[in-house]
């Protein structure tokens, strides 16, 4: 990367090195690296019973889960998230996906908002099927937090 750590985001879509000739081109986003950690997944597993997600196991993660029963994963509440995101700003959200690896019939992932979080599609994770979602930051004011939490994928 040769020493440049500012990178735009250009009109066409590319990503240049940040300089005097080129500023106009498009929008800041910031050093690569931070880029790229900011929208890559990272693996982890999810609790195969009910019970609370942590903002560790949520902030862009992939999730798994192998229920024998149907089973409900419930957020943080928005204010715990904002508050694990040092990233929060209105407008701006994260990625995650539940993967549920259960065979047994009826063994589904449902996902409920916590406290300020709230849910637009199917929350439910049938068997042997992943959902992908996006949670978007609508409030971070300290006391009235709030994030939309949308489903993606069919």
């Amino acid at each position: 990367m040769s020493g440049t750590s500012e990178y735009w985001l250009t009109k066409t879509g590319d990503i240049a090195p940040a300089n005097a000739a080129n500023t106009a081109l498009g929008i800041q986003v910031a050093s690569l690296e931070t880029r790229f950690d900011n929208n890559y997944l990272t693996i982890g597993s999810a609790q195969s019973t009910a019970g609370a997600l942590t903002t560790a196991q949520l902030i862009n993660n992939i999730l798994s889960s192998a229920p024998s029963a149907p089973i409900v994963l419930t957020t943080p509440t928005a204010a715990a998230i904002v508050a694990a995101d040092g990233n929060s700003s209105v407008g701006r959200g994260f990625k995650f996906t539940i993967v549920n690896t259960s065979v047994t019939t009826g063994a589904t992932v449902t996902i409920a908002g916590g406290t300020g979080v709230t849910l637009l599609g199917s929350p439910t994770v049938a068997i042997t099927a992943s959902a992908s979602f996006y949670a978007s930051y609508t409030n971070v004011t300290t006391g009235t937090c709030a994030l939309t939490i949308v489903r993606t994928t069919a």
